[in-house]
């Protein structure tokens, strides 16, 4: 019996460690959410999603984007998980997925809004049809169905309360609320009951900008070590700095080199960081470092480290996982690299440059002065479609001139500035001179004085005839 006990209890040991082994050494906790009233954490790495219990300092679960199908990487932007964790949205630079955790089921998300309600709905934002006019929908992830919650122009949508409320937006900075419960529009969240000071803190540090206000905190260093923080919020019309807490020193031993606050929280004078710092340690008589993440709160007050876990498995690293992420990442590298670099894409480059965006280039041989039409493709011939500009627009002409001429510098001067009327010829693109002189014959014949006059008209050297000169 007691040998049994003694296999359950290493079998539990074995698990409890295998679950509380961390992200992979060297890679970025790329974003952290906080959930159930800060008793739980996400963190998102390159490689995987983990999901710990705060209290016990344990994994709760931990999913790699392979085995979600995503990859052997992926960079998340941000992430949401409904009441019981069972369900997860996962944003990435182009893309949202909905992702079934239990069956590690994983589907496209057409919405960019991300965030569960406490009924595991998302509400979402789209386009009502009528130009710049937005409406609130509240979805069902897994079946799809949707109900209307706001017809306004909702410009951006919150989800608060324990994933109770639902705060709408407008252009103009006007929040509507909706309750998931009761499933009634308010104009006040009538379930907050904060303090005001707390309240203060809402408004001004729930990383949103509140009106022409921007919520701050500084760190002072001494080397690489924080020493001090201090909170407050910057008004850029009148440059002005309001402090929201005294300066308050840091006590740890730790080498801080870069910190992220997670959240502020005035009623339990408390403070949420995600430290990354240096842990200095001896191998073999050399000193070392291991570049450490960790989950950190310290009191408002003093400073004081009141909860530390660390995010980062210092033990091993999966190079295996590593490796192929670089393998795969040369191989994409050099996919864009070939793709990059074919003759087709050469042009369109060479041409996108030459076109640029209201280009005027001026031949330094005719003196003409063109305009390159931009978003025209390169023609049969290497020919680049060109307006030859005249100072009467009537007389612009469409013309085309070779890619080649146009890249020799020499040939042809470029500029963005609109070209200017010749001051020469007034912008009429040539000269006149006229010339007179006596008919000798008819004064003896006709006992009168007659004056011959005779005009010549040539192009004018200065503008070559178009009226126009270049501004540089």
């Amino acid at each position: 019996m007691k040998k049994i006990i003694l296999i359950f209890s290493l079998i539990i040991a074995g698990f409890a460690f295998s679950q509380n082994d961390g992200h992979i050494k060297g890679t970025k906790i790329e974003r952290y959410s906080l959930l159930d009233g800060k008793s739980k954490l996400i963190t998102l790495s390159k490689f995987e999603i983990i999901l710990w219990d705060l209290a016990t300092k344990s994994i709760i679960w931990k999913k790699t984007y392979k085995e979600l199908g995503l990859g052997n990487s992926f960079y998340a932007i941000g992430c949401s998980v409904n009441s019981d964790k069972s369900l997860m949205m996962l944003k990435g630079n182009k893309d949202c997925y909905f992702i079934e955790l239990k069956e590690n089921k994983i589907s496209k998300w057409p919405y960019n809004e991300i965030a569960f309600t406490s009924n595991d709905q998302v509400p979402v934002i789209i386009d009502s049809g009528i130009f710049e006019k937005y409406d609130t929908w509240l979805v069902n992830p897994k079946t799809g169905s949707k109900i209307k919650i706001g017809d306004k122009n909702t410009f951006n949508l919150g989800v608060t309360d324990n994933g109770n409320v639902v705060v709408m937006r407008t252009v103009k900075n006007k929040s509507t609320y909706y309750d998931v419960v009761s499933q009634k529009l308010s104009k006040k969240n009538k379930r907050s009951n904060n303090s005001s000071k707390q309240k203060e803190y809402d408004s001004h540090y729930a990383w949103l900008k509140s009106g022409s206000k921007e919520r701050f905190y500084f760190h002072t260093y001494v080397g690489y070590k924080v020493t001090e923080i201090q909170f407050g919020y910057y008004t850029p019309i009148t440059d002005q700095r309001t402090y929201f807490t005294p300066k308050f020193a840091l006590k740890n031993e730790r080498i801080n080199y870069n910190v992220d606050l997670l959240f502020l929280d005035i009623n339990e004078k408390k403070i949420y960081y995600v430290e990354k710092y240096s842990i200095e340690f001896k191998n073999g008589g050399k000193n070392e470092t291991k570049d450490q993440v960790s989950y950190t709160i310290y009191s408002l007050d003093t400073g004081e480290l009141l909860y530390s876990l660390d995010l980062i498995n210092l033990s091993n690293e999966n190079y295996a996982l590593i490796n192929a992420d670089r393998d795969e990442e040369d191989k994409r590298m050099a996919a864009e690299t070939q793709q990059m670099n074919a003759p087709e894409n050469v042009l369109k480059r060479r041409l996108f440059k030459v076109q640029g965006y209201k280009n005027y280039v001026y031949n330094t041989k005719t003196k003409g002065v063109y305009l390159v039409v931009p978003d025209k493709p390169l023609y049969e011939g290497n020919l680049v479609r060109l307006d030859a500009l005249n100072d009467d627009p009537k007389w612009n002409m469409e013309v085309y001139e070779k890619l080649e001429n146009l890249e020799n510098t020499e040939l042809y001067k470029t500029s963005i500035l609109k070209p200017k009327s010749c001051n020469h010829c007034n912008g009429k693109g040539y000269i006149s001179n006229s010339f007179k002189r006596t008919v000798a014959d008819y004064e003896y014949t006709t006992g009168k004085k007659l004056v011959e006059t005779t005009t010549l008209t040539n192009s004018c050297q200065n503008c070559g005839g178009c009226g126009l000169v270049p501004s540089y």
